[in-house]
């Protein structure tokens, strides 16, 4: 009787069925005897550890940079490993009272296309963008390996430019997670009637913040996370469902308590 001890092997060996092969013999000393049914086999299934995806780091717009934002953000590419697919988690928040999207975005692309409203109302402000990317294979997640980055976009709007017809759509919510308000941010493009309802997990309506006819044009709300009970709401992720004739906007939000 033998005890046999496998060694774990290097990080880099595949997972599979590996063979191992064995024999015993007898001996006095003198004579050796082999086993009568010779060589043995016996298989041993490795499943190699899941290896994160590679380093890489974020690109432009540089940190802390004003006015260097051409419209899009860009890293570089993270490559896995085990040889598996990357996408990558991209997160933009802001003080920003206007829409801008997108907030939170899943793509297999280096480089993600953002999208900063002008508002109608004359600005000439500075504002901050935070933004995020993450890479994952599936398993294993990481950040960039410079962190979180910034950048300020200065916001000046020509007074010619004042009285321009509001023609989009959008729903933003900052800030998201929230605790123990946040504003909600609404831009129409039609006159008619509109509602805005908070839902949980389950699909219940839980507040109802908006419900009349309205004009085109851009409004923001404060909501403190009061249900339509009077209540405050838990902790927990929520759902705020823009919707008039035609349309609808859903954003997620995440209330910590």
């Amino acid at each position: 009787f033998a005890v046999i001890t496998i060694p774990a092997p290097p990080d880099t060996t595949p997972s599979g069925f590996y063979d191992y092969y064995w024999n015993v013999f007898a001996t006095d000393g003198m004579d050796t005897t082999y086993a009568l049914n010779g060589q043995g086999v016996f298989f041993f299934e490795y499943n190699a550890p899941n290896l994160p995806p590679g380093e890489f780091t974020r690109l432009i717009p540089a940190d802390s940079s004003v006015d260097d934002f051409n419209g899009s953000c860009a890293w570089s590419a993270s490559l896995d490993p085990d040889g598996d697919s990357i996408t990558y988690l991209f997160h933009l928040d802001s003080n920003y009272p206007y829409f801008f999207s997108p907030t939170d975005s899943v793509v297999s692309d280096t480089t993600i296309h953002v999208e900063i409203e002008i508002p109608v109302s004359q600005l000439d402000e500075l504002y901050w963008f935070n933004w995020t990317v993450h890479a994952t294979d599936g398993v294993d997640t990481v950040e960039a390996a410079n962190g979180a980055g910034v950048f300020g976009v200065d916001i000046i709007l020509a007074s010619n430019e004042q009285n321009s017809v509001v023609n989009e759509f959008g729903l933003s919510i900052y800030p998201n997670p929230f605790n123990p308000s946040t504003t909600i941010q609404y831009t129409l493009d039609q006159t008619g009637p509109v509602s805005i309802a908070v839902m949980d997990v389950l699909g219940r309506q839980v507040a109802e913040l908006v419900n009349e006819t309205m004009n085109p044009g851009r409004y923001a709300l404060h909501w403190t996370a009061q249900g339509s009970n009077g209540a405050m709401l838990p902790s927990g992720s929520y759902w705020v469902h823009l919707n008039t004739p035609g349309r609808q906007a859903i954003h997620r939000i995440l209330l910590i308590r």
